[in-house]
């Protein structure tokens, strides 16, 4: 989301005492091009943010732990409605995390890991390819996926359907549409961080068939 944007959703959170965002930050980290974009919580000064990540792709999935930031008024009213929960995480993985951090080698981590997915970006594949033609790529400045929007007379299911025959399975944005009478075509979401070349090649070389 642009900076532009984000102020403008900040400003609506302050048209009203009851407007509370929630900003999900998943996949932050690896912001690939350009400077990082700052949080809405960096940025709001009225405390309507509720800052939420997770460390299961910066990391690993199995670690399972995740973290809120609340503006000090909600943090309170938290700890006085919430506090009989009990943490589902261990102490002793939550004090490894926390040396893990202070001592800087998340930061270190991290660092490695945009170098590593910078490599491996597989951008180039499709845009050097008969795709490239009729392809618009998307959202392919950060995180861990970008948009393939196929511009085409075939439709996304036909070419979904297809990929799953052959053992490729896709997520079209479809998939996450709750209007089912809304089109959205032919647009994929690629996820590249357990990706590899040989299967995208061969995605492309049946695309490349259906054209």
């Amino acid at each position: 989301m642009p900076a532009s944007r984000r102020y403008e959703v900040l400003s609506w959170a302050n048209g009203a005492p009851d407007r509370y965002i929630i900003e999900d930050d998943y996949d932050s980290e690896f912001r690939s091009e350009g400077k990082p974009i700052p949080t809405l919580f960096s940025i709001d000064g009225c405390g309507k943010v509720i800052y939420i990540n997770t460390f299961s792709k910066s990391l690993a999935p199995t670690i399972r732990i995740s973290y809120c930031v609340m503006p000090p008024h909600l943090a309170n009213r938290f700890y006085e409605a919430m506090s009989f929960y009990s943490c589902t995480v261990s102490n002793f993985e939550q004090y490894t995390l926390a040396a893990f951090i202070k001592e800087g080698y998340f930061e270190k981590h991290i660092n490695r890991m945009r170098l590593f997915y910078k490599r491996k970006r597989i951008i180039d594949i499709i845009i050097k390819s008969r795709l490239g033609e009729i392809c618009e790529i998307e959202e392919s400045d950060s995180g861990l996926h970008f948009l393939l929007r196929v511009k085409s007379g075939v439709d996304g299911k036909v070419i979904k359907s297809e990929l799953y025959d052959r053992g490729i399975k896709v997520n079209s944005q479809g998939d996450y549409n709750f209007d089912y009478r809304d089109k959205t075509g032919a647009c994929f979401i690629i996820n590249y961080s357990n990706l590899k070349e040989e299967t995208l090649r061969d995605v492309v070389k049946i695309v490349e068939k259906m054209m």
